[in-house]
């Protein structure tokens, strides 16, 4: 029987959570300020830099891997191995990552996914996750096809990759418009855009959340 693993208590994921921040339509990084601090734990720090992990994403992946380097610094952790992937994988425990797709389309990010698990990062590390960007999931996005199209390479990638352990993320939503513009049309029962987007995120993470929990 198939079996997916959601493992989610590594130290490299809560600080993926503490440290995410906004994509940009570009591939550039957007400036930061790290003002949170880190509950990550030295135990848990030592745990996720022993595991091989590969973090497919774009632009915002940047940024989450500024925190990760933030987060050493702070706390006086010795540094997380980081490799980007290309021709060639690393060898030992590290993070890799890679940019996968295009900013806009949620399914170039799927399928550059699997593709990047295909071409030998799904063989060699223990823990997988790609990331979508408030870019990919607006208001006419077909959120449902999405999904589906999520949910089966997730599928397909963990029959063929049976010793992977695929964490899945949520989309991030934006900040409310509080501009006159949109105060005047919420004043007056009018659709805000980015409300509406947002709308469209959560209905995917509500998605993602009951299907993966």
């Amino acid at each position: 029987m198939m079996r997916v693993r959601t493992r989610c208590s590594l130290a490299l994921l809560g600080a993926l959570a503490c440290f995410v921040s906004a994509c940009s339509g570009a591939s550039e990084t957007n400036p930061m300020n790290h003002s949170q601090s880190s509950s990550v734990g030295r135990p848990e720090w030592d745990a996720a830099r022993s595991r091989t992990v590969f973090f497919a994403h774009q632009s915002v992946g940047e940024n989450i891997l500024d925190g990760l380097r933030h987060i050493a610094s702070a706390e006086g952790y010795p540094a997380m191995s980081v490799v980007e992937t290309g021709a060639a994988l690393a060898t030992g425990p590290a993070l890799w990552h890679e940019k996968v797709g295009q900013n806009g389309d949620p399914m170039s990010k799927i399928k550059g996914f699997t593709d990047a698990l295909n071409a030998g990062a799904g063989a060699r590390a223990d823990i997988a996750l790609m990331k979508f960007c408030f870019w990919d999931i607006q208001k006419d996005t077909d959120v449902k096809s999405v999904f589906s199209a999520y949910k089966d390479a997730m599928t397909h990638v963990s029959r063929q990759f049976p010793n992977l352990t695929l964490v899945h993320t949520t989309v991030p939503l934006v900040v409310e418009d509080t501009d006159w513009k949109a105060s005047v049309r919420r004043l007056l029962g009018m659709p805000v855009p980015t409300d509406l987007d947002n709308a469209a995120r959560e209905e995917l993470n509500k998605m993602i959340r009951q299907e993966y929990g």
